[in-house]
């Protein structure tokens, strides 16, 4: 996995728990549950797609 495939889903993980953080504790807001969860599944497919291409 490259570098650049960890860093962008690091970067989506943490804007994941930002979210998740300012909703439960600072401002509730609507659709926040749609951007937890996307921001997250698009990192653990970044990772999923950058691991399997390096085995081919």
């Amino acid at each position: 996995m490259s570098l650049r495939h960890i860093g962008w889903a690091l970067v989506l993980f943490l804007l994941s728990d930002a979210i998740l953080a300012l909703d439960k504790f600072y401002i509730p807001f609507a659709y926040s549950g749609v951007l937890i969860l996307s921001t997250y599944w698009i990192a653990i497919t970044i990772i999923a797609f950058s691991g399997s291409s390096e085995m081919k």
